[in-house]
């Protein structure tokens, strides 16, 4: 009987304690909606109700910063949150050093994420709903993460907002995407990235201390701001004509081993692509607009050859401009286009100086396979298409006409 009685107790005790739970007021203040929040003693948070949740403020003491959320004594027993539909915004901090929490559940009700709201929260996985516009700063910092899709409602992400997510591997972009603020995947894992073609600019350190390998840069991109891949593995790039501007150390301290600078570039400031101790060579053109700031190849430049997208001389002024004397650097012709006002490519300039002009387009007509029809004054018709003639064909011309200068017909596909 006693025995019995023992039993009905222990399961009377387990029975309350697993239903108590603690309820806070989480609404901002003057807010028209209401907001829940509910703990129950498995680790389960529910915030319930309608409108924004509240921003709270944190304090800073000595870098150790906690917020005044009126669960934050009880952070650490927090395992997984349900936001309810309803709720339009995670608050500010809400859930910053929830260590233990690994699940969120987040409504398309919720249009934004404040700052902090997730900051060194132990989230490994996280869906982001078709809702959410903006990713406040430092808001998913110093978590878990280890896939990223931002989902095609976001237009802004905040600085520092998945900072040192060292789990972090892949992030998936949307093309819709405008602003990623600085230094928001500062010395996280990233490997993995492909930068949405509505992007401007990339901000200061963005990618700094990234294991990004390989990277394209959309034609879009006019600036690259100081620090963005510093010191990043960043061995590839790919470039896109619109670039205008390179900021300070933008590429300094990375294994970078080839770069092709389009022509639209107008600015490379001090220290660019200093230390870059694996480039062996770097293609420019001289525009006219490009300003070559000094030392912006320190430590690098009597390693790299510079190819020279245009005429030599050009090229060594615009060295010379920036300091750097004929006997330090190595400079070698490299293949180049001449194009009229517009931009229109004209002739085509290949490195040992032949040439050939394009076709002009306008005196054909292009045809849906991508040839040009042409028809000349006897009525004869011929296709052409894409010129296929390259450098090592018109040194062959050369050498077997035994001349420094020959006539030669251009082939066409």
């Amino acid at each position: 009987m006693k025995k019995s009685f023992l039993s009905i107790l222990l399961a009377t005790t387990a029975l309350v304690t697993n239903t108590f739970a603690e309820t806070w007021d989480c609404s901002p203040e003057g807010s028209t909606g209401t907001c829940t929040a509910t703990l129950d003693a498995n680790g389960k948070m529910t915030i319930s109700g309608t409108g924004p949740m509240k921003d709270w403020t944190y304090t800073n003491n000595n870098g150790n910063r906690t917020t005044n959320t009126p669960w934050f004594s009880k952070i650490g027993q927090i395992t997984s949150v349900e936001i309810e539909d309803g709720i339009t915004t995670v608050g500010l901090g809400a859930f910053q050093k929830a260590t233990n929490l690994t699940s969120v559940s987040i409504p398309t009700s919720v249009t934004s994420i404040s700052d902090r709201a997730f900051e060194s929260a132990g989230l490994v996985n996280l869906t982001l709903p078709n809702s959410v516009q903006s990713i406040g700063f430092s808001s998913f910092a110093w978590t878990n993460l280890q896939t990223l899709d931002i989902p095609s409602s976001v237009t802004s992400i905040g600085q520092w907002a998945f900072g040192r997510t060292y789990s972090l591997e892949t992030v998936n972009f949307p093309a819709s995407l405008t602003d990623i603020g600085a230094l928001s995947f500062y010395e996280s894992g990233v490997q993995n990235v492909t930068l949405p073609s509505s992007l401007e600019t990339i901000r200061h350190e963005l990618f700094s201390f990234t294991s990004i390998e390989s990277i394209e840069i959309p034609a879009s991109v006019k600036t690259i701001e100081y620090n963005a891949f510093n010191q990043s593995d960043l061995k590839s790039i790919t470039f896109a004509e619109g670039l205008e501007s390179i900021g300070y150390r933008a590429f300094r301290l990375t294994p970078l081993e080839e770069i092709v600078l389009p022509d639209t570039v107008k600015y490379i400031d001090s220290e660019a692509f200093s230390n870059c101790l694996q480039l062996q060579t770097l293609t420019f053109s001289p525009t006219d607009d490009l300003v070559i700031a000094p030392n912006a190849f320190w430590e690098v430049e009597h390693m790299i050859t510079f190819m020279c997208a245009g005429e030599m001389s050009k090229c060594e002024a615009k060295m010379t401009a920036a300091g750097y004397s004929k006997g330090s650097y190595t400079m070698q012709q490299a293949a180049y286009d001449i194009k009229d006002e517009n931009g229109k490519k004209i002739r085509h300039v290949n490195a040992d100086g032949t040439y050939y002009d394009y076709p002009d387009e306008a005196a054909g007509v292009l045809q849906p396979d991508g040839s040009t029809k042409f028809v000349d004054e006897n009525g004869r018709i011929t296709y052409k298409g894409k010129r296929i003639y390259t450098v090592e064909e018109a040194r062959e011309v050369v050498e077997a006409a035994g001349t420094d200068t020959v006539n030669f017909k251009i082939k066409y596909k």
